[in-house]
């Protein structure tokens, strides 16, 4: 039977669902694939904003987007609920790799890397003075970034209107989007005894046409 992703609101999400699947080797890091109820899990975030261009990784195609929160803004109360969400989500995969040491090769010489970051110092420390930001992945098929843009319609049509399927590596700054993200997996790297999660970026919703 095929598989059938599981597409839900961040607010919806139990962390006691999401498992580890297959494990995988890919550019000479560990990575296990997750599960949610033994499907793919993607996840619509709170309001966000986007701030700065897609970045990559020098020499490899690997392409990151940052959704940047604002608690400072109206919306504020369901972002540090989103927030709150992926570190609930950081603590059951540290949970996960730590009592599976035989599938991991988890021991405590292994350091976790948050997927929240601070613009200012880069840590996952939580500063309502400076913007934080969750980074994202873009899925990249040797050709084009596979990112789909939807400009959500003024009028009173629910459905929203699909900009491009994106085929360029820069994006304007939007202060008001929705993602839709996937947990995707955890990653370790041996070289600098790190693991971390990656969350894949496949789709925004533009809310509004004010930049930043």
């Amino acid at each position: 039977m095929a598989e059938e992703p599981v597409v839900t609101k961040f607010n919806n999400i139990e962390s006691n669902n999401i498992s580890l699947g297959r494990r995988v080797h890919a550019d000479d890091q560990l990575f296990f694939e997750f599960k949610y109820n033994n499907n793919k899990i993607f996840i619509q975030t709170s309001d966000m904003m986007v701030i700065r261009p897609i970045s990559s990784i020098e020499n490899k195609d690997i392409y990151f987007l940052d959704l940047f929160f604002n608690f400072s803004i109206i919306q504020s109360f369901k972002q540090k609920q989103f927030y709150s969400k992926i570190i609930d989500i950081e603590n059951k995969v540290k949970e996960l790799i730590q009592n599976n040491p035989d599938r991991t090769d988890y021991n405590s010489s292994w350091n976790f890397q948050s997927c929240i970051f601070s613009q200012n110092n880069e840590t996952d420390t939580l500063d309502i003075n400076h913007l934080s930001f969750i980074r994202c992945q873009l899925i990249h098929n040797g050709l084009e970034l596979l990112l789909s843009i939807y400009k959500k319609n003024d009028g009173t049509d629910n459905s929203n209107q699909l900009i491009t399927k994106m085929n360029t590596y820069e994006l304007k700054s939007f202060r008001n989007i929705k993602g839709l993200i996937e947990l995707y997996g955890v990653w370790f790297d041996y070289d600098t005894m790190t693991y971390g999660i990656t969350w894949r970026l496949h789709q925004i919703l533009i809310k509004n046409n004010l930049y930043i």
